[in-house]
């Protein structure tokens, strides 16, 4: 997958490196970490969700890690307030569009848009802008090790851009006053498999500047995929991937929230383990958490004024509801 982060393309999924080399990641100095984020303004009912004990570190990186291998600049606050310019409208919306069934249940497809409304705290709208004619016109190709074809990232992106531009220009005939894109995030979501300029497969792509992306399904979902990984996990991981399809279910939640969290803005993380943090395979994806650090909900609490104690409490409940093990021990910790 793709991401654009300051004007710069980061390769974000790779299944194998092209390159193995010594960790040169140098951790954040802990009394430099705490200071990231102000307590001095945050409502006092509010500071331990910012609790830095609370969170854990990044863990040792090792020769396959994304960090050893794409060098990143750490975005502070000060850094994304700034990138930001503006806090997003409380009426901006999230759109979501699908290409297909997305690989899953009519019951996971709905789940999945309830989690990204409380994870964002803002309406997600479905479109489907992709008719026959559209899709048979997107560019594929034949992938000999998966025996599958695979859709090209940027033809869905353009689409995309060019329905978010339409969006935005009839948005301005009817409220010319209106300040701000109804439409703050636009994720198009697809069970085929996804691949880019000189890439074997993407999970995704998204564009920072455009706010907008594609997201593939495809790599999780072993009824369809013979070389789901899922199917044999030679790793510790804090995933629970003793039942695969909560497994599936749990990285595709955080894969979307992170690439609608690049759209908002967001870059990755060195900072602690967390959701935003790069990735360069499922594996090491089976490592991180689902939650945001300290310093990434500060930035999305600023962007989207949070009501963090309703969301934290929701978040819990839908938690609990899916049996994402390792998030109820973790968010049981604020109560």
């Amino acid at each position: 997958m793709y991401t654009i982060v300051y004007g710069f393309l980061y390769p974000l999924f790779h299944v194998m490196l092209y390159c193995h080399r010594p960790s040169k990641y140098k951790r954040v100095p802990e009394h430099k970490v705490k200071k990231l984020v102000n307590l001095k303004t945050v409502p006092e009912h509010e500071r331990k969700y910012y609790n830095h004990d609370k969170y854990d570190p990044i863990p040792e990186q090792d020769e396959y890690s994304w960090l050893t291998n794409n060098p990143e600049h750490a975005q502070t606050f000060k850094k994304y307030k700034k990138q930001l310019k503006t806090c997003i409208s409380k009426q901006a919306k999230i759109y979501i569009c699908l290409l297909d069934d997305v690989g899953l249940t009519v019951q996971q497809h709905d789940d999945l848009i309830d989690f990204i409304q409380l994870w964002f705290q803002r309406q997600v709208v479905i479109t489907n802008i992709f008719t026959d004619d559209i899709k048979a016109n997107l560019t594929s190709r034949y992938n000999e090790q998966t025996s599958d074809n695979q859709l090209l990232t940027t033809d869905i992106m353009t689409i995309i851009e060019q329905h978010k531009q339409q969006l935005h220009e009839e948005q301005q005939l009817h409220e010319e006053k209106q300040q701000q894109d109804d439409c703050c995030a636009y994720l198009v979501l697809t069970k085929q498999d996804l691949y880019g300029k000189n890439t074997n497969f993407v999970f995704g792509e998204a564009n920072t500047r455009l706010g907008v992306g594609v997201f593939s399904t495809y790599r999780f979902n072993c009824d369809f995929n013979p070389n789901c990984v899922l199917d044999n996990i030679n790793q510790s991981c804090i995933i629970d991937t003793n039942n695969i399809n909560t497994a599936k279910f749990q990285m595709v939640c955080h894969i979307v929230v992170h690439e609608i969290g690049h759209m908002l803005g967001l870059g990755h993380c060195i900072y602690y383990s967390c959701n935003m943090n790069g990735c360069n395979s499922v594996f090491e994806l089976l490592t991180q958490p689902l939650h945001l650090c300290p310093v990434d909900l500060y930035k999305l609490k600023y962007a989207l004024d949070l009501d963090i104690i309703t969301r934290h409490e929701h978040l819990t409940q839908f938690y609990v509801k899916h049996n994402f093990v390792n998030e109820i021990a973790w968010a049981n910790q604020f109560c």
